[in-house]
């Protein structure tokens, strides 16, 4: 856990009603996760899920894309 920081409840709450707005018709179960990121400087998020690419706000990258970041290192 020395490498993981949790993201304060408050600071989620603060951006839900953005996520909401951004997120809620797509992917309710969600929602939370648009809103953990947009309460991060430069946050992207990592997935495979196809729903989050049908947002603007937050960049997401795929594992195939997250692995040519390494794979450049």
């Amino acid at each position: 856990m020395k490498n993981i920081i949790l993201i304060p409840h408050s600071y989620i709450i603060y951006y839900l009603e953005q996520a909401k707005s951004v997120f809620l018709c797509v992917d309710p179960d969600d929602v939370v996760f648009i809103a953990a990121a947009l309460s991060i400087e430069n946050s992207v998020i990592w997935s495979d899920d196809t729903h989050f690419q049908r947002q603007k706000i937050i960049t997401v990258y795929t594992t195939k894309e997250m692995r040519h970041f390494f794979d450049n290192l």
